[in-house]
């Protein structure tokens, strides 16, 4: 059970340093984060925090084995049983969250595209 606990940890900990590390390209290699909101053509508040379509796809496809990663982080740990367990569960399970908009951003783009292409 010991070592299943340590493996599970490792892949939960890879997962959020990767999510870390997309989230985190996607906000600093933006254009609105090097030359301020008002800049340019790009006047939008959210500029900052809207994914590179590359960065929103990997996440997407992350998606399923980050959730899994978190359920059996949660589980291994004994987190429900835990003092504060719902706010470490929402803590534990926030990179999933990150994976899952990303996926909806990606549906909601094809969805539009399809809508604009057809009507």
């Amino acid at each position: 059970m010991h070592k299943a606990r340590i493996v599970v940890n490792g892949i939960y900990a890879f997962g959020v340093i990767c999510v870390l590390a997309l989230v985190s390209y996607s906000i600093y290699c933006s254009y609105a984060f090097w030359e301020g909101l008002w800049h340019g053509p790009y006047t939008n508040l959210l500029t900052p925090f809207i994914f590179n379509r590359s960065v929103a796809i990997t996440l997407g496809v992350g998606s399923i084995p980050m959730a899994l990663a978190c359920a059996s982080f949660y589980r291994f740990n004994g987190i429900a049983k835990s003092k504060y367990a719902f706010l470490k569960g929402l803590i534990i399970w926030l990179p999933a969250c990150v994976c899952f908009l990303s996926l909806l951003v990606l549906f909601h783009e094809m969805v539009v595209g399809w809508a604009f292409r057809n009507f």
